[in-house]
């Protein structure tokens, strides 16, 4: 109604009959660029020559904005102006123009004094922006009232946000009416017993006012689901609640609460460190990772007792089972099975040699085959590394020579070694390339004895050494 009256005022058309004869209407204003002092008032306005001859408007220019208190008066400026207010107006001509004002925001009763050359008249235009502001910040709050009046909460949450947002010299009001409403919407659902949407209401009046005892009811809360928790022996969701609980008011039941739900957790987390380091060390021991290992290789025999050496081929079947593991040491026990033959039938004066064998005497019947079949088994580690692992490896060895026949070259009395068998030890360095499985090269020594045979010239020691190359795979431990 006021907003309107206001208008109805500045419709109303200003005569002025002096020395000059114009007349003043369509008055309008409208605030500008607020700062946190001054506001920029224009007034636009009709200007009309009513009289009988042209007229300058120019000193228009000199019209004075005026205000209560009388004290801001020194402080309204001119800021701007129409250049059309410069017009030589004709007998019934008219232009539209405006004068803008720099104001204090607090200048009141705004009026325009026109110079004594026009009139010397008045025209009130408008109460302060402060007080302009403050009737459309009341209308804003005034419906937010209603709406909090009727417990509708997220309307009056609207208006509140839309009036602190619009009307920033009046935040503080709008603050406390949000942190009122997010109160009496928390209240609401904490009486209905639903604490967690209670919490969340709190929490965001909190957001606009510290309120202790807003903090002292978000502690309460959180204790309750705290000791609900507790007494359901669910430690580690009530020392949740409770550090929450803390953090909004220092309680010393909930101190103690908190202290005794993390004495609790801490001995659970031992215990159930202590299970799973007993769990660990039985899947070590019971359930040990094996090594499958496939390889060929160049074997050479030496004969103690002679200068000669045999070169044979090789071939190898491996397992090596982890029975310990610390750290990256582990602790195996392998076994071996394989198959040695000589490279070449044929050459008879190496096999002589190698035997001790008299060849002047005896010789080799055709059919017979140099070569060996051995089984070991013993002890050793290796180190696991992300690229490779190397192994060291003791084992006992039984090895089972060929039978051979030797026939008299001056007779037909023939001689068969059936019973041979050759035990000693064997030594292996070995390399997998890669961590799970991989290329693999070993080199092997070993030293046998061979006894039991019929042809006494057999019964020796002997070494080998072969190098060996293949592929290595660990097999799951489930």
């Amino acid at each position: 109604m006021r907003k309107a009256f206001l208008i109805f005022l500045l419709l109303i058309p200003l005569t002025l009959n002096s020395q000059t004869s114009f007349e003043f209407s369509d008055f309008s204003i409208k605030w500008k660029n607020p700062s946190a002092e001054y506001v920029y008032l224009r007034v636009d306005f009709k200007i009309k020559n009513i009289g009988n001859k042209s007229e300058y408007v120019e000193e228009l220019l000199y019209m004075l904005l005026l205000c209560k208190p009388d004290y801001l008066n020194n402080l309204i400026t001119l800021n701007d102006y129409d250049v059309y207010i410069l017009s030589t107006l004709k007998p019934q001509e008219f232009i539209l123009t405006y004068l803008e004002f720099k104001v204090p925001r607090n200048a009141d009763s705004l009026t325009l004094l026109f110079p004594d050359k026009h009139g010397g008249s008045i025209k009130y235009l408008t109460e302060s922006y402060n007080k302009i502001r403050r009737k459309y910040s009341d209308e804003i709050m005034s419906d937010g009232d209603y709406y909090f009046a009727r417990s509708e909460y997220e309307s009056a949450l609207t208006k509140y946000k839309f009036g602190e947002s619009e009307y920033s010299e009046f935040k503080n009001e709008y603050r406390q009416k949000i942190f009122n409403t997010y109160v009496a919407y928390g209240d609401k659902y904490y009486n209905t017993g639903n604490n967690i949407v209670a919490v969340k209401h709190y929490k965001s009046a909190l957001e606009y006012v510290s309120d202790n005892e807003i903090k002292k009811k978000i502690a309460g809360i959180y204790k309750l689901i705290g000791d609900e928790y507790y007494s359901s022996k669910l430690y580690k969701n009530a020392l949740e609640n409770y550090n929450l609980s803390l953090n909004y008011y220092y309680d010393i039941y909930v101190a103690n609460k908190k202290e005794s739900c993390r004495k609790f957790l801490e001995e659970k987390i031992k215990e159930r460190k202590i299970s799973e380091t007993k769990h660990y060390e039985f899947m070590k021991l019971y359930y040990p990772t094996t090594q499958i290992i496939l390889t060929g290789g160049l074997m050479n025999k030496e004969n103690k007792n002679t200068s000669k050496n045999l070169q044979c081929y090789d071939f190898e079947f491996s397992l090596n089972t982890k029975i310990y593991r610390i750290s990256t040491f582990s602790f195996l026990f392998g076994c071996d099975i394989g198959l040695s033959n000589m490279i070449s039938q044929k050459n008879s004066d190496d096999i002589y040699k190698f035997y001790n064998i008299n060849d002047s005497i005896y010789e080799f019947s055709s059919g017979s085959v140099h070569g060996d079949f051995y089984v070991d088994a013993g002890f050793g580690m290796n180190v696991t590394t992300r690229y490779f692992v190397p192994f060291i490896l003791f084992k006992y060895s039984i090895v089972k020579p060929f039978n051979v026949t030797l026939s008299k070259k001056n007779g037909y009395s023939r001689i068969e070694s059936t019973g041979m068998i050759g035990r000693g030890f064997r030594f292996d360095l070995g390399l997998q390339i890669g961590y799970e499985s991989g290329f693999y090269i070993s080199y092997t020594f070993k030293r046998y004895y061979v006894t039991g045979s019929s042809i006494s010239y057999l019964n020796n020691y002997y070494n080998v050494n072969m190098i060996s190359v293949g592929f290595s795979a660990w097999v799951p431990r489930f």
